[in-house]
């Protein structure tokens, strides 16, 4: 193996693995977000609702798609506690039980974004999806005006002094 060879592939191993492939379908700001950043937002999501539920072992997952981040949580309620959350009280107390939970939580999950994603939320949806026991939040996204001042940096063409 040649020595470019060798130093394209720690350069390849060294970079970020981002969120989204780079395509021009995509505005930049949205390129510049790694997979690592969206695991951290999907880490914190599942933290709080651990908190809220007083227990652990909830699954996160936070993906992008355009202006649009989606953190699907997973509830830790067993599946003892749902039935007889269910026969005692309906299908719609427990459908209600997870809607106040998501509400509760999603003021919190959204600061969470905002520090860390370079973006700022411009609204949330919190959805509750009682046939796979997961609460989906989806944030709007826009970048945040230091960060888009950081593009226009990046973008400026070089000066070269002779």
């Amino acid at each position: 193996m040649t020595v470019e060879a060798q130093t394209n592939r720690r350069e390849r191993r060294a970079s970020p693995k981002l969120a989204m492939p780079p395509t021009s379908r995509y505005r930049r700001w949205q390129d510049r977000i790694t997979e690592g950043q969206l695991e951290a937002v999907a880490m914190r999501c599942r933290e709080e609702l651990d908190v809220s539920l007083r227990r652990a072992g909830t699954n996160a997952v936070a993906t992008l798609h355009e202006n649009q981040l989606t953190v699907r949580v997973e509830h830790s309620l067993s599946a003892a506690e749902q039935n007889l959350m269910r026969k005692a009280a309906g299908r719609a107390f427990f459908q209600r039980y997870m809607e106040e939970l998501a509400e509760q939580v999603y003021p919190t999950f959204a600061y969470h974004v905002q520090h860390i994603l370079p973006c700022s939320v411009t609204y949330t949806q919190v959805q509750v999806d009682c046939e796979s026991d997961s609460i989906i939040f989806r944030f709007g996204l826009r970048p945040s005006l230091y960060w888009t001042s950081d593009m226009a940096d990046d973008q400026r063409p070089a000066i070269h002094h002779g």
